[in-house]
């Protein structure tokens, strides 16, 4: 009779080992999925900006002068001397014509500007008179879709001519008052600026040619707030005018900006940045940059940074943060010597005469065009030239961005209207931007910089990677000199010199250890342990140095007793003798800690920390976090490092015994190289687990990016940065992308932690198999 199938012990090995292989198989991809997901969403950052022609082409008007095109890139205009026309970009036709605004009888239009922030349109006419127009597109939906509807308002007319001759450049904004600023260029060459209320009416009107020293101004731009004039002439010299007291203009600068004429001058967003474009070809850019006076008021020389400042003599430097550097030397003097304009970057892709320069009304991007028919798309904080593109073109008059940022548009010499599309996602990193130093609007010179949000539009990203990837290694490093040395040695202790009983109620705790949840750590580090130290300092410090004195003293004393006790002690006793002394110690030190600090450092050895080292003491510094993740690592190093150490074999460390090594001889000299593979994998694997934390982080320290390995500061690393901003950050923009790059960098280097200590606990366990 045939018997039915069986499950026998063969088939459930196979089956097993099936499972087996096919769950370890399952963990691979899916870790691999991850790492490709993270690197996927990452990638797009590597890509570069586009910009492309629109196909239509749009008919020229005669004497064309400025032009702009809507938000949604279906309707865009071109201001010519007497009307302004509109067109629909997607086939070319006219929408509608309108007569030039607020014209006296026989005048026509002779300069116009418009900028795509404001939508102001600012004309200058043939008899000395200034007109502002905004430009508007109304959204309409009706039953066949949207519908973009144009309209132009008067805003004011001013008289700026008394001569009434025809003005040759004019720019003009909004104040935050309300009134509008302008200024011009009369045929002349006299430089004019005014002020307009709402009504219409000239509250100011000032000339300011003499203090160009003979030179003739070519190009001038305002900021957007009206509170600053930039004129740039045909020398090459820039010249700026303060108008924050509109009553009384102050020359604030001028600097030699060029070597040859200024044909294009912007404002960055924001009014930090100006862009400046020459005849030479050349396109820089400029802000304020603070600059210190230190003084020597010592007999002898005194050497800063390289440069040798002899007696009562002094120096003027770049701001290196020298007011904290000489902090606690009354000797060396620091004063703020000014914030002159200078030349940050430079973008030198042009050989011909820039033309045009267009500003993003989004982020630090902006657009040069020469006359040899080079367009350049470029960011001020990376620093790069992201697309060229040539055209047949030579030349543009009027140069702006759309509204969003995502096309251009521009006048030839014919006045016809030529539009551009922009692919630009992700304009603001690089290489230079996530890794290397970037010189921002406002500092003093570059710096690695993370601050990736702001409260306004205007704010400049800074997506600088160092500092989180040195706060990572900086918690990961006082986190591992807490935990290696306490794990080790009282694995070391358990394994070989504890009794039975005392070994049965240790390692069950420290394992124990392993299940307090990460937040409730980081809650008790963040509320409970950083006001204990902050408020003990002094306290706690004595202690910690009184702990060696009092281990030394438990060594000396048990050394001193007599032979026949110390060889008939218990195993383990050892522990048992030592307490009283390091407990005496910590008594000792913490009593000593007020009148020491009372006597040593004024009273408050935070204050003189700061006072005499400059260094800043913060509550959620990198001891709490030390202290707190070195918990979290603890169990797993001391467990692991047990383990190795209780599978010595025995028959080493009896033939230690035969030759006459004590037990700690025998305990350091032949268990610990003997367990050193599993010891260095329990490191390795505790700093993986350090490395890769985020709550502990994320609630102790300060999350304050900063590059400064000082124990009494926080840190901000790459894992926290990732939990705190990732809600907050836009699907696909590039601050999302830049964490999901942060997280492959982590990623990989916890794989490279990892592999490496497989690699060398694999060699020290060959090397150590022959014993």
């Amino acid at each position: 009779m045939r018997q039915g199938w069986q499950l026998t012990p063969r088939v459930w090995d196979g089956l097993a080992r099936y499972f087996i292989v096919g769950g370890g198989v399952t963990l691979i991809l899916a870790v691999l999925a991850i790492l490709l997901f993270i690197m996927k969403e990452a990638l797009p950052l590597a890509g570069g900006a586009d910009v492309s022609p629109a196909e239509s082409r749009f008919p020229g008007i005669q004497n064309a002068l400025a032009a702009g095109i809507d938000e949604y890139q279906e309707i865009g205009f071109v201001a010519g001397s007497e009307e302004i026309v509109f067109y629909r970009l997607s086939d070319g036709s006219v929408v509608d014509r309108a007569v030039q605004p607020s014209l006296s009888q026989g005048a026509r239009v002779a300069v116009a500007t418009y900028d795509p922030r404001t939508r102001l349109l600012v004309t200058g006419s043939t008899d000395g008179r200034v007109a502002v127009t905004r430009v508007d597109f109304t959204v309409r939906w009706q039953e066949t879709g949207r519908v973009i509807v144009p309209r132009l308002r008067a805003h004011a007319v001013a008289l700026l001519d008394s001569l009434q001759q025809p003005l040759q450049q004019v720019v003009g904004d909004r104040d935050e008052d309300g009134a509008i600023g302008l200024a011009t260029v009369t045929a002349s060459g006299e430089l004019v600026y005014a002020y307009i209320d709402e009504e219409g009416d000239v509250t100011t009107l000032e000339r300011l040619e003499s203090t160009l020293a003979e030179r003739h101004p070519t190009r001038l731009t305002l900021s957007l707030a009206a509170e600053l004039l930039a004129v740039g002439t045909d020398d090459g010299t820039l010249y700026f005018w303060s108008l924050v007291d509109a009553e009384s203009p102050q020359l604030e600068d001028h600097v030699n900006a060029a070597e040859s004429r200024i044909g294009a001058l912007q404002f960055l967003l924001g009014d930090q940045s100006l862009i400046v474009g020459s005849d030479g070809g050349q396109v820089s850019v400029w802000f304020r940059v603070r600059y210190v006076r230190v003084e020597n008021r010592t007999a002898e020389s005194v050497e800063v940074d390289g440069v040798e400042i002899g007696p009562n003599a002094s120096h003027v430097f770049l701001d290196r943060d020298y007011g904290r550097r000489f902090a606690n030397r009354p000797a060396i003097r620091v004063q703020t010597a000014g914030r002159p304009w200078t030349r940050v970057r430079s973008f030198d892709i042009h050989t011909n005469a820039v033309t045009g320069i267009a500003v993003s009304p989004r982020g630090k991007g902006f657009a040069s065009f020469s006359a040899g028919g080079r367009l350049g798309l470029h960011n001020s904080t990376s620093g790069r030239s992201l697309n060229i593109l040539e055209t047949e073109i030579e030349g543009v008059q009027s140069f702006v961005f759309a509204p969003r940022a995502d096309a251009l548009a521009g006048l030839d010499a014919d006045g016809g209207l030529h539009v551009w599309h922009v692919d630009n996602p992700h304009p603001e990193t690089g290489a230079q931007v996530l890794f290397g130093k970037v010189w921002y609007e406002g500092y003093s010179r570059p710096e690695y910089v993370w601050q990736s949000t702001g409260g306004t539009e205007e704010f400049e990203p800074k997506l600088s990677l160092v500092p989180l990837f040195v706060g990572t290694l900086k918690g990961t490093l006082y986190a591992m000199v807490f935990s290696i040395p306490l794990s080790i040695l009282g694995a070391l202790y358990l394994s070989q010199l504890a009794t039975p009983g005392l070994r049965s109620i240790i390692k069950p705790t420290v394992e124990l250890m392993a299940a307090v949840p990460s937040v409730v750590v980081g809650f008790l580090a963040a509320l409970w342990l950083a006001p204990l130290l902050e408020n003990n300092l002094a306290p706690i410090l004595g202690a910690v140095l009184l702990l060696p004195v009092g281990l030394g003293a438990a060594i000396g004393t048990w050394m001193l007793l007599p032979i026949t006790w110390r060889q008939t002690a218990r195993p383990g006793s050892e522990l048992l003798f030592m307490l009283p002394f390091l407990v005496a110690a910590i008594l000792v030190g913490v009593s000593l800690g007020r009148p020491l600090e009372a006597g040593l450092f004024g009273g408050d050895i935070r204050q003189w920390l700061y006072d005499t080292l400059a260094i800043r003491y913060d509550q959620r510094n990198s001891i709490i976090v030390g202290i707190a993740l070195g918990f979290a690592v603890i169990p797993i190093i001391f467990s692991i490092c047990e383990d190795a150490m209780s599978s010595v074999p025995p028959s080493l460390t009896s033939a230690a015994f035969a030759l006459g090594a004590s037990r700690w001889q025998t305990a350091l000299h032949v268990i610990l190289p003997a367990a050193s593979p599993g010891i260095f994998a329990a490191v390795m694997l505790g700093l993986g687990r350090a490395i890769g934390e985020t709550m502990i982080v994320l609630m102790a320290t300060g999350n304050t990016p900063i590059l400064d390995l000082s124990p009494f500061n926080g840190m901000r690393t790459m894992s926290a940065a990732i939990a705190v901003e990732i809600p907050e950050a836009p699907h696909g923009g590039t601050l999302y992308r830049v964490l999901f790059l942060t997280g492959t960098l982590l990623f990989l280097f916890t794989f490279l932690i990892n592999t490496g200590a497989d690699v060398v606990s694999r060699r020290l366990r060959k090397r150590y198999a022959q014993f």
